[in-house]
């Protein structure tokens, strides 16, 4: 009976804790010790009640007979020492806990519900562990975007002031203390208008009021004549006061001062210009034109904003002056473009116009600045002065043709007449003479015709591998003849090796020629003229060295100038048209060398010295063997002439040369003659009247094939050249032509 009433009691006990356990809003995990010798302390789960299912999110079979470190691999040691603790010594702790596998925060109290187990109550407390964590969060972070304030507050440059209703200092930073002269704690407390009377009544004084009386921020700019400063001001009203932030604009206001001064300068100078001075904006608009502006195109400086300028642009410029502009404001460059524009009175006229970018102080783009110049008279007098330059330059060649039609009579006629003269004096003299002064007056003619061309940069160089030795060698054999060789002691230092530079064989003959020429002209008869060649770093470097009238060192440069005479009185001893050293110059640097003079002064003698780059491979042995003169083949000549003498003369020549000559003196009379003569060769000239010499070698070329057509003439530029090539002719010859070479021509 007493087992039965024990097993009932029992039952009710049980049922009385399970209704306990089951409606418990704590959660409640039961469990118990496991000790096994050489492995570590373990829990097995027993029992837990719902609010534990609940709170956990796990259910009753996936806990209740699993271990602690079977579910929680990562278990904290700590924990489990506490549950061992209380295990052994009945005593319950309390403690609050992290749980990472259910990643909440949990208040547990530990204790022993029977020998050789623990159990745990613990509630949920994760929204109040992270609600007090905002919290603390929330405080230090408002403590530190305080305490940030206040050291920007009392950093920042500007000044910072703040009044109650009585105009009573409640705050001041330390910027608005230095510039009030006071200390913070001086201010604070103390009335604005008490310790400083003298401010009542200003512009301050009255903003003041007015923001607090209208109760409405308020910005203002006021100068305080004690400080000497200029404030710009940010008022703030409140229920409690005021509160002002203050900026030192004393700077900026005096750069605007400055600005305005310098404007005002501007404007001044501008207006005082002949000059068209315009700015435009970045879009393009006129900002600000000067008088001479508002005079040109009569308009008014209100105006200017809307003008239409681009409409006064003359349609045939408009394109190309319009694109200029537009592209400079486009790529913020400079701008440059010449056009017509239509004046105030309707009358165009040509301007020149610059412009330059602008930007501001921080970079920013703002505009052109510019100016434009009336230039119609300017350009019609350049056209004048090109057009003059091009009738000198048609004389010129003019005159060079008339003078060579006379020369070749001569030359030819005195190489006739040579051929028959005894060589005895005075004859043999008499000849030598005229053969020397008419090579002469070919060299001068020769000469004018270069001036010109370089003046106009039409000097057109063949280059080619060409041996300066040899070069120097030809012009030194060539000066046996020359007028102003009388009795010169000549000496020469040339390499055993050729040295070559890529240049045009006519006109490196004309540099060492002209040097020498000069050389002869300025030093007495019978002194040395000293004439090197050597190659040196690269270069050839041809030395000329006399020891005439020397130049004054101040004069050096001048030489080298077209025109230049050194002495202009008329008893100078040495004549000249002052052509040949300037020529020499610009040969020298078309050739890429360089020319320098030296001289002590007068009466030392002078030295040129010229630099001339050399070819890859220059030096080779020179082949000092005269070279093989080939026989005169005899030839049928037609020649063409309408100047008789020179035709006549010519013809003579080539007679005594033995070839077959037959003479005609116009176009015509040479188709009809080459008929019945069939010539090998015609030599014809090319400024005939009737049919000129260009149609009279296309007519021939149509008929006879293959017959050689040479231009004997008195004009040759390089458009005459080009010409007779188009023309038909094979080679192109300048009156007076050389007799040795034409009969080594006609061999060929």
């Amino acid at each position: 009976m007493d087992s039965i009433q024990a097993n009932e009691a029992s039952d009710i006990a049980d049922n009385h804790y399970r209704g306990l356990f089951a409606a418990m809003q704590e959660a409640l995990l039961v469990a118990e010790l496991i000790e096994r010798p050489g492995e570590p302390i373990d829990f097995r789960y027993i029992d837990l009640n719902p609010a534990a299912e609940r709170m956990l999110g796990v259910s009753r079979e996936q806990i209740v007979g699993r271990t602690a470190r079977a579910i929680i691999p990562n278990i904290q040691e700590e924990l489990v020492d506490l549950s061992l603790r209380v295990v052994r010594t009945g005593v319950a702790e309390r403690r609050e806990v992290f749980e990472p596998l259910f990643q909440q925060f949990h208040q547990s109290v530990y204790f022993r519900p029977a020998p050789g187990q623990i159990a745990v109550v613990f509630t949920d407390v994760t929204e109040r562990r992270r609600t007090e964590q905002a919290l603390t969060d929330a405080a230090a972070a408002l403590a530190e975007q305080r305490e940030r304030l206040e050291v920007l507050v009392s950093s920042i440059d500007d000044h910072l002031a703040s009044y109650d209703r009585e105009w009573r200092f409640t705050f001041v930073n330390a910027a608005a203390a230095r510039v009030l002269g006071r200390s913070r704690e001086e201010l604070l407390g103390r009335s604005i208008w008490e310790l400083f009377p003298g401010a009542i009544g200003n512009q301050y004084y009255r903003d003041l009021h007015t923001a607090v009386r209208e109760n409405r921020p308020l910005r203002s700019e006021h100068y305080y004549p004690p400080f000497g400063q200029w404030f710009d001001n940010h008022i703030y009203p409140s229920p409690a006061g005021v509160t002002v932030f203050a900026t030192d604009i004393t700077a900026r206001k005096k750069a605007e001062a400055a600005l305005r001064e310098s404007e005002e300068r501007f404007r001044v100078m501008a207006d005082a210009l002949e000059l068209i001075v315009w700015v435009h904006r970045a879009d393009g608009s006129h900002e600000f034109v000067n008088a001479r502006f508002q005079e040109f195109f009569g308009v008014t400086l209100d105006g200017i904003r809307d003008m239409p300028w681009r409409e006064l642009i003359h349609p045939d410029d408009h394109s190309g002056y319009v694109g200029a502009f537009e592209s400079a404001l486009a790529n913020r460059t400079a701008f440059h473009s010449v056009g017509r524009v239509r004046r105030a009175d309707g009358e165009w006229r040509w301007v020149e116009s610059w412009g330059r970018p602008r930007f501001s102080g921080n970079g920013e783009f703002t505009g052109l600045v510019g100016a434009s110049s009336d230039v119609t008279e300017r350009l019609a007098a350049d056209q004048a002065l090109r057009d003059a330059d091009q009738r000198k330059d048609e004389f010129l060649a003019t005159l060079a043709h008339e003078l060579r039609n006379p020369l070749a009579a001569i030359r030819s006629s005195l190489a006739v007449l040579r051929a028959d003269a005894p060589e005895a004096r005075p004859a043999a003299t008499a000849f030598s003479i005229v053969d020397r002064q008419v090579a002469h007056m070919i060299r001068q003619v020769d000469d004018l015709l270069d001036v010109s061309r370089i003046t106009r940069a039409a000097i057109d160089l063949r280059a080619e591998r060409t041996d300066l030795n040899q070069i120097v060698r030809q012009a030194i054999d060539a000066s046996e003849a020359a007028p102003d060789r009388i009795g010169h002691v000549l000496d020469v230092t040339m390499p055993a090796t050729a040295v070559f530079v890529d240049g045009d064989p006519t006109r490196l003959s004309q540099i060492v020629a002209n040097l020498l020429s000069n050389a002869f002209k300025f030093s007495d008869p019978r002194t040395e003229v000293r004439i090197t060649l050597q190659a040196e770093d690269g270069f050839a470097v041809l030395r000329v060295r006399d020891h005439g009238i020397g130049v004054p060192p101040t004069e050096l440069e001048r030489i080298f100038g077209m025109f230049t005479q050194l002495d202009t009185s008329l008893e100078r001893s040495k004549s000249g048209l002052g052509i040949g050293l300037g020529l020499v110059k610009a040969l020298v640097q078309r050739h890429g060398g360089t020319i320098v003079a030296r001289s002590d002064g007068p009466g030392t003698g002078s030295e040129f010295i010229v630099r001339l780059p050399l070819s890859a491979g220059h030096a080779q042995a020179v082949n000092s063997a005269a070279p093989d003169v080939a026989p005169v083949t005899s030839r049928r000549i037609l020649v063409v002439d309408d100047n008789h003498d020179s035709a006549d003369a010519l013809g003579l020549i080539l007679e005594l040369s033995g070839h077959t000559v037959c003479i005609v003196y116009d176009g015509m009379a040479a188709i009809d003659t080459a008929r019945t003569f069939a010539p090998d060769v015609v030599l014809l000239d090319v400024g005939m009247p009737g049919l000129n010499g260009y149609e009279t070698a296309r007519r021939l070329r149509e008929q006879y094939g293959t017959i050689r057509l040479v231009a004997v003439t008195g004009w040759g530029e390089d458009t005459d050249r080009r010409r007779s090539h188009e023309a038909g002719f094979d080679l192109h010859l300048v009156k007076p032509v050389d007799p040795e070479r034409l009969n080594a021509l006609l061999s060929q």
